[in-house]
């Protein structure tokens, strides 16, 4: 029964156009310099107590009550928009420790030139 409702389904959107009215701004807000990006740390507590994000339903509650589909891709999107964010921070970070790493590795390797000089002599 299934596949006959999701083939249906298939076969009427060749022929039917869907649209989600979005009553509700876009979460662009997630990329104002005020916005507070959930630390890491206390993400990943908040994970393992309720195995699910943040403002996202689990999916017992979405299976129960079902979704909404515009208020559900908000928050998805400002998930990713998240994401984004986080990425940001972490290749800056990374380049961070890359730039001290680099510098670090050079003053040991002038050292060890300068060690093997001195052994030579």
């Amino acid at each position: 029964m299934k596949k006959i409702i999701l083939s249906l389904a298939i076969a009427m959107s060749s022929y039917c156009s869907y649209k989600v009215d979005l009553n509700v701004a876009g979460p662009d807000y997630v990329f104002d310099s005020e916005y507070k990006l959930t630390d890491l740390g206390e993400l990943k507590a908040y994970l393992e107590m309720h195995h699910h994000l943040p403002e996202i339903p689990s999916a017992e509650q979405m299976k129960k009550d079902g979704l909404n589909l515009g208020e559900m891709n908000t928050k998805l999107l400002k998930k990713v928009e998240e994401l984004t964010l986080y990425v940001i921070q972490l290749k800056e970070q990374n380049k961070k420790q890359k730039d001290k790493h680099e510098v670090r590795i050079a003053a040991l390797e002038k050292a060890l030139l300068k060690l093997t000089e001195n052994q030579s002599k």
